[in-house]
């Protein structure tokens, strides 16, 4: 089961925004945010190379009766 995004939308693209206007390093912005430099780091990758929409909470748990998986399936 996947985890649900502790940070919403609108916050990492204000954070990814701040760092792409100067306003502090990757560090300090990940720090100020309560994320890891790394997990900072990949949403600019994704903000860059995708987008604001990259940076939407994704769900990948669906939850699908017997009927609804067997259609999907096959």
């Amino acid at each position: 089961m996947g985890r649900k995004g502790k940070i919403d939308y609108e916050l990492k693209i204000k954070a990814v925004e701040e760092y792409l206007n100067n306003v502090g390093s990757q560090t300090s912005i990940a720090s100020k945010y309560g994320v890891t430099r790394n997990s900072f780091r990949q949403w600019i990758v994704n903000y860059q190379s995708m987008g604001k929409e990259a940076l939407m909470n994704k769900s990948h748990n669906n939850f699908y009766s017997k009927k609804e998986f067997k259609n999907y399936c096959y």
